[in-house]
């Protein structure tokens, strides 16, 4: 049996009853807290036992300190004096054991134990989930601007829409800390005022872990979502790369701290390695792509024919598309396509954007493009039609012609509505059909007819 454990403790730091009742908890279980080290709290084991813990706080403190500051080392000395032993430290919090059966209180100040204790939340706890705070806020907003004012591309985009989750649960999370924090403490400094009593903090860790457990299956399922193409290789390297940044800046922390260099030097080696780690990791993270194989690190068709026009290589896709312009008219023999589909889905929605065009050293054989919109949360598919009817405003404000979709005879697509767009009086071959559950956008190189138009139809929305 081990004799020895760490664990990744989720309990708030100003939290100081929840802290000691834990480690209450853990010592009756046979684990005895020895050090807090790297973010983990390291246990031992012991024979069950009824333990008292007190967690003290040191405002002047820091986690970038290489050993207790003389003024701590005397209170440690002080309380081991009362049969109180250190059991460790994180920054300005000190937490103390004793295995006395009445032992005497540390502090019996309660006045001065709010004041220090809102000391130290002032120095890294209100300061860090403020700015945490705002930056989720920040975020959150940013992801919502883009649904709200491109909707049909934030909505397919994995990043955006998938954003919205962490996101409000960070906001969640720490607007939650700051005003429970905030309550105890105005309620903490007048009972210790006028009753003399230190209130006992109420702890948020369920919502912690809740929200830890919610974000954890979200990640999971997001990641199953992104299939195994190119966007699961940059969500991975993505996440390999705040990973790797996370580990390297704390291990020099506590690299430092072992040399015993001094708070302030360590502070600002940390910092300024924080920032150039950030930017030199992600520029190797460019510079691997751009010199890796793209073709077969980013795309499915690894296999894709390839062929040179005036200097330049080019890919010839063979996607399977649901419509192609030979469903449609007859092509010449010696025409040569390339057929692209790029398919994005979510639980809102489904899209196709599907092309097929000549290769660029014979452009006469005609060519068609679409994008297949199913909808599955209805709400959605008003956002989307009037998406697609407004794509084209603003070029009118640059230009005495302007683009605008007219509506024509929708029954030939067996559809609710159908729309052609036009450029002032002229007519293009760019139509939108609206079905029941189904939005369709295509663009022919040919001005179709009926019998065309009734073959789209089936082929795009064969219900």
């Amino acid at each position: 049996m081990k004799d020895k454990k760490r664990r990744l403790e989720i309990i708030s730091f100003y939290d100081h009853t929840g802290v000691a009742r834990h480690l209450e908890e853990m010592a009756a279980k046979g684990w005895l807290l020895e050090k807090i080290s790297n973010g983990l709290w390291c246990y031992r084991k012991i024979e069950p036992a009824a333990i008292r813990f007190a967690v003290t706080y040191f405002p002047k403190a820091s986690d970038f300190d290489p050993k207790p500051s003389e003024s701590q080392q005397t209170f440690v000395d002080y309380c081991a004096q009362s049969g109180w032993k250190l059991a460790g430290l994180s920054a300005q919090m000190q937490v103390f054991y004793n295995e006395g059966p009445n032992p005497v209180p540390i502090e019996t100040d309660p006045v001065l134990q709010v004041e220090n204790i809102h000391r130290a939340m002032k120095r890294n706890f209100l300061p860090a989930n403020l700015v945490l705070l705002l930056c989720g806020l920040f975020q959150f907003g940013m992801a919502l601007w883009q649904m709200i004012s491109n909707p049909l591309y934030a909505l397919f985009n994995n990043y955006t829409w998938a954003s919205l989750v962490p996101w409000s649960l960070v906001i969640i999370l720490t607007s939650t800390e700051i005003i429970s924090y905030l309550r105890w403490h105005k309620k903490s400094k007048t009972a210790a005022w006028e009753e003399g009593i230190l209130l006992p903090t109420r702890s948020t860790r369920p919502l912690q872990i809740a929200v830890l457990v919610i974000l954890a299956i979200f990640l999971f399922f997001w990641f199953l979502s992104l299939g195994g193409g190119s966007n699961l290789i940059v969500a991975l390297l993505s996440f390999g790369y705040m990973t790797l940044l996370f580990v390297l800046v704390f291990l020099l922390k506590s690299f430092l701290k072992k040399k015993q260099v001094r708070t302030n030097v360590n502070r600002i080696v940390t910092f300024t390695a924080c920032f150039v780690l950030a930017f030199g990791l992600m520029a190797l993270l460019v510079a691997a792509i751009m010199r890796a194989d793209l073709t077969t690190l980013f795309n499915d068709n690894s296999d894709v024919e390839t062929y040179t026009f005036k200097g330049s290589t080019f890919r010839i896709y063979q996607d399977e598309l649901p419509l192609t312009v030979e469903d449609l008219t007859e092509i010449e023999e010696d025409a040569r396509y390339s057929y692209y589909a790029e398919e994005k889905s979510s639980f809102l929605a489904y899209k196709l954007e599907a092309d097929q065009s000549p290769t660029l050293d014979n452009l006469d054989p005609p060519d068609l493009t679409y994008t297949l919109i199913e909808v599955k949360f209805s709400p959605l598919y008003d956002i989307f039609r009037k998406e697609l009817l407004t794509q084209y405003e603003y070029r009118n404000e640059y230009t005495d012609y302007h683009y605008q979709f007219v509506p024509v005879d929708p029954s030939p697509w067996k559809a609710e509505e159908a729309y052609q767009l036009c450029y002032g009086a002229d007519s293009m071959e760019e139509y939108l059909i609206f079905w029941e559950d189904t939005l369709l956008e295509i663009h022919y190189d040919w001005q179709p007819t009926p019998e065309q138009i009734a073959i789209t139809a089936e082929k795009l929305h064969p219900h």
